[in-house]
């Protein structure tokens, strides 16, 4: 996804979250959009024009960090244009009613734009039942980002290096047509397993109460 296309998409994003809170964590907001398009070709594989983006991966002290390439560059731009507020100092993004505004009245005015909102915001209010560490711990457990580790890469293209789709996929193939269950479904039942896994059969790590 290049620049452009990260402007068209990231307000609208960023007008789904402004439904639950004005204000979220820059890394965390990348791990949304990591997060949505890597399982957007699995969700709505009959869409032909999927999005995709370049994730860059660099070494630091305490282990890798990534970021989507050009995404500070959107919300520079984004602040420019009264959008959002962005602050370096702790790294959190505060959405104006500007965005709020324009974005409303752009998607009364464009289908297109309707559509692809109403697929994030789906999605956005899933995810926003989840806090910053389940966010975090769903990034890590992404077997796309462990590959990228075991790699080596400095860079890599969602649509092409995409483990989670592939394994998901195999996954749903796997049960046939004589079960009446959706690529939703399944992608849901991948996060409850995570959650699951990471914070509640770990005795000595039981932080997520929604399983308690």
């Amino acid at each position: 996804m290049n620049n452009e296309k990260l402007i068209e998409k990231i307000p609208l994003f960023l007008y789904a979250v402004s439904k639950y809170q004005k204000t979220i964590n820059y890394k965390t907001f990348q791990r949304y959009i990591y997060l949505y398009y890597t399982a957007e070709s699995f969700l709505y594989s009959e869409n032909k024009t999927k999005d995709n983006f370049c994730l860059s991966i660099q070494k630091i002290d305490n282990g890798l960090s990534y970021e989507i390439v050009d995404f500070s560059n959107t919300i520079i731009r984004l602040q420019n244009i009264s959008y959002v507020l962005f602050s370096e100092k702790n790294l959190l993004i505060t959405i104006n009613k500007k965005l709020q505004n324009d974005i409303s009245s752009k998607l009364e005015n464009n289908g297109y734009l309707y559509d692809e909102y109403k697929k994030i915001e789906k999605f956005i209010s899933l995810i926003q039942s989840y806090n910053e560490d389940y966010i975090f711990t769903l990034f890590f457990a992404d077997p796309t980002i462990k590959a990228v580790d075991n790699r080596n890469l400095s860079e890599f293209n969602t649509n092409k290096v995409n483990e989670l789709k592939k394994i998901l996929k195999k996954f749903k193939d796997g049960l046939g047509k004589k079960k009446n269950i959706t690529s939703y479904d399944i992608f849901i039942s991948w996060i409850e397993y995570i959650l699951n896994y990471f914070y509640l059969n770990d005795s000595g790590n039981k932080k997520n109460e929604r399983y308690l």
